[in-house]
This record gives C-alpha cells, sequence and structure tokens, in this order.
C-alpha cells in the first residue's frame, strides 16, 4: 500500500475544514434527538420515550412515501 509521510499545509487545512463541517452537521443532527440521549448515554427507554420515539419514526415514514 502506498502512503505519504508529507503533506502540504493547504491539504492539512482542507481536511482541518471538512472534520468541522461534519461536526457541525453531527451536532445539528444530534440536537434534534427525539429521546435526548448524549453521545456516550445508556440507551433506556420508558414508556412515553418509546412512544415518543415510535411516533417520530412513523411520522418520517409517512413524510417520505406518502
Amino acid at each position: 500500500m502506498l502512503g505519504r509521510k508529507t503533506f502540504t499545509q493547504d491539504e492539512i487545512d482542507r481536511a482541518e475544514a471538512t472534520i468541522d463541517e461534519q461536526l457541525a452537521a453531527y451536532r445539528a443532527f444530534a440536537a434534534t434527538s427525539i429521546v435526548k440521549l448524549e453521545v456516550g448515554d445508556p440507551i433506556v427507554l420508558g414508556a412515553e420515550d418509546f412512544e415518543r420515539l415510535a411516533k417520530a419514526f412513523f411520522a418520517d415514514l409517512e413524510s417520505r412515501f406518502r
């Protein structure tokens, strides 16, 4: 496998900008969480959490396929 040990400053800057964009998109997506879990939280759903999740899931399906 070919590899490189040196990179231009422009390549490093573009890579860093790409990662920043991806992190921003992930954070925006996580902010819309139905059950408000954070990364690393154990997944424990009560009846109310499950009901909210199920309603959101089916609403999403309906919006995509109707």
